[in-house]
């Protein structure tokens, strides 16, 4: 298990990246679950990443975890202890 992952370079996704965006929400969400603290570079901010398209309603949630997982406590509890 790990405890840091890191992810360098995450794009903008528009609606042809519908796949795309599907797969980084299920990363987030197994990080998330886990607590796996997640550093990561991005052409925007969580709320810009897949801004339209299919699921895109959906994403708030991944845009939700994403900025939770940026907090002080997120990011001060014991991490890939499951």
């Amino acid at each position: 298990a790990y405890h840091t992952v890191i992810v360098v370079g995450i794009p903008v996704l528009g609606p042809e990246n519908r796949n795309e965006a599907i797969r980084f929400t299920k990363l987030v969400d197994a990080l998330y679950e886990h607590h796996v603290k997640l550093f990561a570079t991005a052409a925007a901010e969580p709320e810009s990443l897949y801004p339209a398209g299919d699921g895109s309603f959906e994403f708030a949630r991944t845009v939700s975890r994403l900025r939770e997982m940026q907090s002080a406590d997120y990011m001060a509890r014991g991490h890939g202890t499951d």
